[in-house]
């Protein structure tokens, strides 16, 4: 992360919407201890992730995780491009993260805590 922090401010990363580059989906705000945002899909790169055997692409176009460490967030992001729904639900029953994935058609899915504000 880069930039200027007002003191006593905490940082706040934004997702960018994969349709629209120029766009946020949401901005959040990074709260101790939660300190860790990595985004995975095929917005900037095409399909460059693999999936199960015959498994086609990803339901999802762009996977946002927030978590406590980055080297966690951005193994998960990767994990729930490639495993679709299965590997999300076993990411945030076994991972303390918050998600927001946006699918194929441009829907979203938002865990718990982003959806009441609480990531």
């Amino acid at each position: 992360m880069s930039g200027d922090q007002s003191p006593g401010q905490d940082w706040v990363a934004g997702i960018v919407d994969p349709a629209s580059r120029h766009e946020l989906l949401a901005s959040v705000p990074l709260v101790a201890p939660v300190r860790a945002v990595a985004t995975s899909g095929s917005a900037e790169r095409g399909e460059h992730i693999w999936t199960s055997a015959g498994g086609g692409p990803s339901p999802y176009r762009q996977v946002s995780v927030i978590g406590l460490d980055i080297v966690t967030v951005d193994v998960l992001a990767t994990t729930i491009i490639a495993g679709g729904e299965a590997a999300l639900g076993r990411s945030i029953e076994t991972f303390p993260i918050e998600v927001l994935a946006v699918l194929r058609d441009g829907s979203l899915v938002a865990t718990a805590g982003l959806r009441s504000g609480q990531s």
